[in-house]
């Protein structure tokens, strides 16, 4: 039988994971707006090229607000020997 521990999250982290979310979905929203730009400005009647150009974006978009939420969940939240 294993041993269960209480995980016990700090006001410190739910912060860090906020600001992150935050960042990292600004990111994906700025890498949206310019897919869809950038279909507007090019291929304006055109279905096929517009679920191309965004899904494009969007997962551009998305990994890039992905590595900057860790950065900044990492930077805010610290390391374990830090304190707030």
């Amino acid at each position: 039988m294993s041993k269960r521990r209480l995980v016990v999250i700090e006001g410190r982290t739910i912060g860090a994971g906020a600001i992150a979310a935050a960042a990292g979905l600004t990111v994906l929203g700025i890498f949206l707006f310019a897919g869809l730009t950038l279909y507007d400005r090019l291929w304006a009647a055109s279905t096929s090229i517009l679920i191309a150009v965004y899904l494009a974006c969007a997962v551009i978009g998305g990994y890039a607000g992905w590595i900057l939420a860790l950065v900044v969940f990492g930077s805010i939240r610290g390391g374990p020997g830090e304190s707030g």
